[in-house]
């Protein structure tokens, strides 16, 4: 039988936690601006007793505020943004690439190849003239100052790539040592179970989110609540205990890992092969792409030098002299477009440039000259392309890299977006759905109210009662 008390109890549970579930909404709307922050609720359970007659119901309880979170849904958005970080980061080093050739104004290495060339069709023109000879020196000076200075602004990008590698090594090693941290702190104040942790959990999870931006790591949770992270089959993260990154310094700058006291681990190969993460694309895009570059304008570096001092070493010289090369001999591919130069003796005596085929033909021979003039529409230099034209291939090569990776960025991230926006349309705050939730708190807070004020009302009648 209910007694007018057992109605007291049962509104008085009631105001208890629709005041409770009004302080949860208002932590949500407070925090809808808090990155990292996911949306909580109040579980809210029937209260019954268990009497004689068996169970009854003697109002509500709503002591757990739960955490409204989707596992799976936050992997696959730390998934898309560890694919978009690999992407930009290549993007944005495809991008530099491009612009070391500053061939945008007409000033590059093209158009100063054209000019070499009509500089010696000039001097074919003319081929006892010291002024032909000395323009002949200018602009081949020209091309090799532009060809010197794009490979060493590759080499100067690769070393700003190495600063930017060790930068996110260090912010990885932070997010990481982090993470066990919070692992700790979370197991210390009584497990996930325990709601006051709320904010520790978003808080490592945040962690992990950022950590997955820059590694492209995995995560799960133990049976004791740590969250370890975990990588190419490298554990990052073990409750509390967090592995560190370094770099390996000297000309094969690299990755490492360390775990524990363990032996620091070369990992250069493997982050360089995934694809994704901030980091994994900073070092694709400098072991493939910038690697690239360099090679194909050390082969065109290369085959410029071999080419005209093929042809040039076989002429004579105003002064009769011959077996002299245009360019200082190159001996490697390898970084022939670093040590591209003029021969010393050409730039301080242009009269030494060997214009003509046959000593009998000077000073007015023009042959070698000449020669050296239609190497300008030769196919057969690059198999099948002349200078210029091999040129235009490896700019085109750049461009269509770029063009390919602005589609990838942009489509991957609408469906980054599209990943982010599924998950917090579970865990994120929607103050629409906060405001309808707050109504409908309020007036079950107001029901309940009147329900107290209403037994009140009958007790105090019942008091008048002679």
């Amino acid at each position: 039988m209910t007694t007018i008390n057992d109605i007291l109890h049962l509104a008085n549970s009631s105001v208890q936690v629709n005041r409770k579930a009004l302080e949860v909404v208002g932590n949500n709307i407070s925090n809808v601006n808090t990155p990292g922050y996911t949306r909580q609720r109040l579980v809210v359970e029937p209260q019954t007793v268990v009497g004689a007659w068996g169970n009854a119901y003697v109002g509500v309880k709503g002591e757990n505020v739960e955490r409204v979170y989707n596992n799976f849904l936050d992997q696959q958005a730390a998934l898309q943004k560890q694919r978009y970080g690999f992407l930009e980061g290549r993007q944005n080093v495809a991008k530099q690439i491009e612009a070391t050739y500053d061939e945008l104004e007409g000033r590059g290495i093209s158009t100063a190849l054209g000019e070499f060339f009509t500089s010696f069709s000039g001097l074919a023109g003319d081929a006892d003239s010291l002024a032909e000879r000395q323009n002949v020196v200018q602009k081949s000076q020209v091309l090799v100052n532009h060809i010197n200075a794009t490979y060493n602004s590759l080499k100067n990008l690769t070393s700003d790539l190495n600063m930017d590698i060790e930068a996110d090594v260090g912010e990885a090693n932070t997010l990481l040592s982090e993470i066990a941290d919070l692992n700790d702190r979370i197991i210390q104040a009584g497990g996930m179970e325990n709601g006051d942790v709320a904010q520790l959990l978003d808080q490592r999870e945040l962690k992990a989110r950022e950590l997955a931006e820059i590694i492209p790591s995995n995560t799960y949770i133990d049976r004791k609540g740590n969250l370890n992270v975990l990588w190419k089959g490298h554990t990052l993260v073990d409750g509390v205990n967090a592995a560190e990154f370094s770099t390996i310094p000297g000309s094969a700058y690299g990755l490492q890992l360390t775990y524990g006291n363990s032996i620091p681990l070369d990992v250069t190969d493997q982050m360089a092969q995934d694809s994704g993460g901030k980091l994994a694309g900073l070092l694709y895009a400098r072991e493939v792409d910038i690697a690239n570059a360099m090679s194909d304008l050390d082969n065109f570096a290369y085959t410029l030098a071999q080419q005209i001092n093929g042809l040039h070493s076989t002429g004579y010289a105003l002064d009769g002299s011959t077996g002299r090369n245009f360019f200082n001999a190159i001996t490697t591919v390898e970084g022939a477009a670093g040590q591209l130069s003029i021969n010393q003796e050409i730039v301080d005596d242009p009269s030494l440039i060997a214009a003509a085929q046959d000593s009998a033909g000077l000073p007015g021979d023009n042959r070698i000259a000449l020669a050296i003039s239609d190497m300008q529409a030769d196919q057969s230099t690059f198999g099948n392309a002349t200078f210029g034209e091999e040129f235009s291939l490896m700019m085109g090569r750049i461009s269509r890299e770029i063009n390919s990776l602005d589609k990838d960025v942009e489509l991957q991230e609408m469906v980054m977006l599209q990943s982010e926006n599924f998950r917090q349309s579970v865990s994120g705050v929607s103050l629409d759905e906060e405001m309808v939730s707050l109504i409908q708190w309020q007036r079950a807070f107001e029901a309940s109210a009147k329900m107290i004020s209403a037994v009140d009302s009958m007790m105090a009648t019942i008091l008048e009662l002679k």
